[in-house]
């Protein structure tokens, strides 16, 4: 499997767990302020509204945590971005060799600063 078949797939699958963990951790927090408070439909409902944003960010926040301890313990992390190959460094007696440069054609190249400007 590449690269690119990998993420869809694995972003696919995250997507819909994230959701259904979501939709968990909201029905808890849901049953939480309903055990507390169901005796009094107004404060349930207040606080149902306070429950809902923070079962939303405690769910992303759980979620984000298990997600990468599945990526570091199946090393799912190698069909991510390319990791470039060092190379060893050279021996103190051998010379490194000059960084390449560009060459440019002569018809990309500006006209001297004289000829520019003079007219």
């Amino acid at each position: 499997m590449n690269r690119v078949t990998f993420g869809i797939i694995f972003f696919i699958v995250s997507i819909i767990a994230n959701l259904l963990f979501a939709a968990l951790v909201l029905g808890l927090v849901t049953a939480l302020c309903w055990l507390f408070f169901h005796n009094n439909p107004q404060v349930f409902g207040q606080n149902l509204y306070m429950a809902l944003p923070i079962g939303l960010v405690a769910s992303f926040l759980i979620f984000s945590r298990i997600q990468m301890k599945i990526v570091k313990k199946y090393n799912l992390d190698r069909f991510g971005a390319k990791t470039e190959k060092k190379k060893p460094a050279a021996a103190s007696g051998e010379e490194r060799p000059a960084p390449r440069q560009t060459v440019l054609p002569d018809s990309v190249k500006e006209d001297e600063v004289d000829d520019k400007w003079r007219e």
